[in-house]
């Protein structure tokens, strides 16, 4: 289980062997606002044109707020550890859409956003996976299921006795199979009811992907973000150590 705390002002080295969480809690975000769009501006004026065209195109409301905040914290955290200017950073989407650096190799990171939360995991040691979920009581979680869902983790579910049991098993799969996805690669071109996640056991556990003979291994575990949501982190290789961080605002 991992912990995440204190609040930290200054970001520690990337080192090799050791991948950074940082959780971010938008809901306790200094009220310091860009005076056009309702965004903080620190996290607004590291972004890039792209972004600040993206973000003007959506809703005004937390969906933007959490992309804002995500997109700059993350330029932030990329910026001290490659130090560099936050904002000629230059981020790439691949052929699934998973975003890397330009011209950088060695800095994988990954990022998910939910119910005011933000999770950016930071890694020196090869491709990353992360997934945050606000669990939610209000939704036929057997229906989705049914649909995306392996067959072991349907028995899974199907052997629920209460609704908030059930939407909790739920979530905890739907957070592993998302961060395995991410963590592989293929994110959403994966299929999610190929591969399974199940057992859902305490540590980390291996996760299969692909057919006899072109078979790929992804680790996932469980992260403890608080109550009311789901986390799960994922790398391509065992024994992952990870140092986790709860910060209201990053110098």
């Amino acid at each position: 289980m991992n912990i995440f705390g204190p609040d930290l002002l200054e970001q520690p080295p990337l080192q090799k062997g050791l991948v950074q969480v940082w959780q971010i809690d938008v809901s306790k975000q200094e009220k310091t606002f860009h005076c056009q769009t309702g965004i903080r501006f620190d996290c607004w004026s590291v972004l890039d044109t792209q972004e600040r065209n993206r973000a003007e195109r959506m809703r005004a409301g937390i969906a933007r707020t959490e992309f804002v905040v995500a997109r700059g914290y993350l330029r932030r955290l990329v910026g001290n550890i490659l130090k560099c200017n936050a904002q000629q950073i230059t981020f790439i989407t691949g052929e699934n859409g998973k975003l890397s650096l330009k011209g950088c190799t060695g800095v994988h990171f990954n990022l998910t956003h939910s119910g005011e939360k933000i999770l950016i995991s930071l890694s020196r040691d090869g491709q990353v996976g992360i997934d945050l979920e606000a669990e939610k009581l209000d939704i036929e979680v057997m229906n989705v299921a049914q649909e995306c869902f392996h067959p072991k983790e349907i028995a899974l579910l199907q052997g629920q006795t209460s609704q908030e049991q059930l939407a909790h098993a739920f979530y905890l799969c739907w957070t592993r199979k998302e961060a395995v996805a991410k963590a592989d690669g293929r994110g959403l071109c994966l299929a999610p009811e190929s591969f399974s996640v199940v057992p859902l056991q305490v540590g980390e556990s291996e996760v299969r992907l692909g057919a006899s003979g072109e078979v790929t291994s992804i680790w996932v575990r469980e992260l403890n973000v608080g109550s009311g949501y789901s986390a799960a982190f994922a790398a391509c290789k065992p024994g992952v150590k990870i140092k986790c961080f709860d910060t209201l605002y990053l110098q």
